[in-house]
């Protein structure tokens, strides 16, 4: 049983950040880095993982759907931590404003920040022409990360 920090029979500390840009993720500690296409496992160096911190800086904003959520809320924390900025279109059916409020705060982003990084939309996915005035608002996005859903 592994213990707390350690991921099973690798011995690595658990990822203290994760970026997602299309079908490739991105984790790593201060030391080294786990990069997944979705079907292999690759270990690299802290060397290797600046490029993808530093194009996060530059690139296009990230939508996160059901981002107010539990999981949500903590991608969001480590994207905005990487330089990303994120867009949230949530509904608040199963989540609340407080999980973005506490996000913002942890993150150190004060009110013209958060504006800018971290935009929060109150949209049910549902709503076509709501979803349409987002991606007129926001025309380009970098990555989509899924997690709206209703039971």
């Amino acid at each position: 049983m592994p213990r707390r920090g350690q991921t099973a029979n690798l011995n690595l500390k658990l990822p203290t950040s994760v970026v997602v840009k299309g079908n490739t993720s991105y984790s790593w500690n201060s030391q080294n880095a786990i990069v997944s296409d979705g079907h292999n496992l690759n270990l690299r160096n802290q060397n290797e993982m600046e490029t993808s911190t530093k194009k996060a800086k530059t690139s296009g904003p990230i939508l996160v759907c059901g981002g107010a959520g539990y999981i949500g809320s903590h991608t969001i924390l480590c994207l905005l931590e990487q330089g990303y900025n994120v867009v949230v279109v949530d509904n608040l059916v199963n989540s609340s404003m407080a999980s973005l409020d506490r996000v913002a705060e942890l993150a150190g982003l004060n009110e013209s920040d958060r504006k800018e990084r971290l935009v929060f939309h109150n949209v049910d996915l549902c709503d076509r022409d709501a979803l349409k005035g987002i991606f007129e608002t926001h025309p380009t996005f970098s990555a989509c990360i899924h997690f709206a859903g209703n039971s």
